[in-house]
């Protein structure tokens, strides 16, 4: 008799759970409107404003660790063998640690850089001096999390075109929302556009969408699976 382990489908209620705690925690997503370089600086060293971008951003990395576990467990279905799985699987992989990294600078990184030089500030040590370079040194920071925001969603979105479009026989509407999900990455690199809460609103909305059809998929691939369990045990 086969057991029913074999199919258990634990990246399909993976990708459930995580496309819907991605628009929580993007709802979460801590802002600032400084009116001056000090103010910047004192909003974003702030250790309570601190603490929940680290809470979020860290939540987020986890939410990305749930989402490749789920897409590891369809490229596994579809064959990984196949070279659009394996390619997609691979694009997505580095996709993931891509935005990752954008998130360790968003969440960890600008706000300890922001208390360091604050320090100085306050501490007297060419205070206007570390003022006048702030702005660039964020500026740079922010440039690195939109490159790499966009880098890895795109890849992410590549990714989920080549897993969903090997399994068009099988699943087309995955297939076409896999199409769907690469578009809006696309358009942020090809317009320039920056990405604010909005735009990743609407990208997350997308990949959301595909990462829902493609736990369904697994989900049904349990459930033909079990049928199987089913028969064979009636058989012996």
């Amino acid at each position: 008799m086969i057991s029913a382990n074999t199919f258990r489908s634990p990246g399909g209620i993976s990708l459930l759970i995580a496309s819907c705690a991605t628009f929580i925690l993007l709802a979460f997503h801590p802002h600032i409107h400084p009116e001056s370089t000090a103010q910047m600086l004192r909003q974003l060293a702030d250790p309570a404003l601190g603490g929940q971008s680290a809470h979020v951003h860290g939540a987020i990395i986890a939410v990305f660790g749930l989402l490749l576990v789920g897409v590891i467990e369809l490229a596994h279905v579809l064959g990984l063998r196949r070279t659009a799985v394996g390619f997609g699987l691979a694009v997505y992989a580095l996709g993931s640690a891509a935005v990752a990294v954008a998130m360790l600078f968003d969440g960890f990184i600008t706000s300890q850089l922001a208390s360091v030089l604050l320090q100085k500030v306050d501490a007297g040590e060419n205070a206007s001096q570390v003022l006048d370079a702030a702005p660039s040194v964020f500026a740079l920071v922010s440039v690195l999390i939109q490159v790499f925001t966009k880098a890895g969603s795109c890849a992410m979105g590549i990714g989920m075109a080549c897993l969903s479009w090997s399994a068009r026989s099988r699943a087309r509407a995955l297939a076409w929302l896999g199409l769907a999900a690469l578009l809006p990455p696309l358009a942020t690199i090809g317009s320039g556009v920056w990405l604010g809460r909005h735009q990743l609103m609407a990208v997350a909305l997308c990949q959301a969408l595909w990462y829902l059809a493609a736990a369904a998929f697994l989900l049904r691939h349990c459930a033909k699976g079990k049928q199987v369990e089913t028969l064979v045990a009636n058989t012996y």
